[in-house]
């Protein structure tokens, strides 16, 4: 691992990357030109979709504490909310704007934004590029990383991947030459490999369905017909844009010849200074997918409740 030789903030230096993003809708979903070209249209997330079948309580109810803790601790909050109606629809966005901002106040987004800036570490990694300014917690995480990552040959880095089969769109945090065994006994060959910095306990099943997602998709270039993503007018023409087959082609690289039965989660619980690899059941997470998918489907329908014409 090369030594730091900037100072650059954690903020500032994945900036410095932050070229990558995809075209996005007002929903926050990846905008995909399709194969057969037209204009660019909504897909899933992966890590939306990965989610459906998962049970969120925990999650939900972690959020509730922290929220109300970050209220508590900011009292200006907790006023302005009181003059609020949760049942008007302008103050209904204020109040969302106010939950976000107490659970900020709690520190609801640190594991987020330290999960994101330690994917940004892993990658100067495996780059070869010299680390930001760290701290000795990031420097022992980031030597546990590459002891964990010693057998894979990394072959694409944050890798934009779209799944047609399912209208899904994510970034694939790693594809690899696994020098590795699976768990079936056969070579692992060309894999999915993902980055994980927080608790996997109860996220198998996400996982599982995010990188099958990954596994049966192709290479896509998000921005190869948007030439400044960061300017508001590009954006906005770049959406309206009706791109040829020819055009279109151009964004796709070849479908992932990759293992589709199993993926790796290079699992870097953040601070720890461990990490290390789990194999993940892919070919069981498609099967998932599928569900997901209709799950969705179902979610989606407006026509369930019908209601009779009342007689006199």
């Amino acid at each position: 691992m090369k030594n730091p030789s900037t100072t650059l903030t954690p903020l500032a230096a994945i900036a410095e990357n932050a070229g990558d993003a995809w075209p996005r809708n007002g929903r926050g979903q990846p905008l995909i030109i399709r194969r057969e070209g037209g204009m660019p249209v909504a897909y899933r997330r992966a890590t939306t979709i990965a989610k459906t079948l998962s049970d969120q309580s925990n999650l939900i109810d972690w959020k509730a504490r922290l929220t109300l803790a970050g209220a508590g601790a900011d009292p200006r909050l907790a006023a302005e909310a009181a003059r609020l109606s949760p049942d008007d629809p302008g103050d209904k966005r204020h109040l969302n704007r106010l939950a976000r901002e107490a659970f900020r106040t709690a520190g609801g987004e640190s594991k987020s934004e330290r999960g994101t800036w330690l994917h940004y570490l892993s990658e100067c990694v495996d780059k070869g590029t010299e680390l930001p300014s760290h701290t000795d917690a990031d420097a022992a995480d980031m030597r546990a990383y590459e002891q964990a990552v010693k057998p894979l040959m990394m072959r694409h880095i944050e890798q934009p991947v779209v799944n047609h089969t399912y209208r899904v769109a994510g970034t694939a945090d790693r594809i690899a030459e696994a020098d590795l065994t699976t768990p079936d006994g056969t070579d692992a060959g060309l894999i999915i490999a993902d980055l994980k910095t927080g608790n996997v306990d109860y996220a198998a099943l996400s996982i599982a369905i995010q990188l099958a997602a990954y596994a049966h998709g192709v290479n896509y270039d998000p921005l190869r017909w948007l030439a400044n993503p960061g300017r508001e007018e590009s954006l906005a023409k770049w959406k309206k844009c009706a791109f040829s087959a020819e055009q279109a082609a151009a964004c796709y690289g070849p479908s992932l010849a990759v293992n589709q039965k199993w993926a790796l989660v290079i699992h870097m619980p953040a601070g720890t200074g461990t990490a290390r690899l789990l194999w993940v059941d892919i070919a069981a997470g498609w099967e998932a997918l599928q569900v997901a998918s209709d799950v969705r489907e179902w979610r989606s329908r407006k026509d369930l409740l019908i209601f009779s014409r009342l007689v006199s």
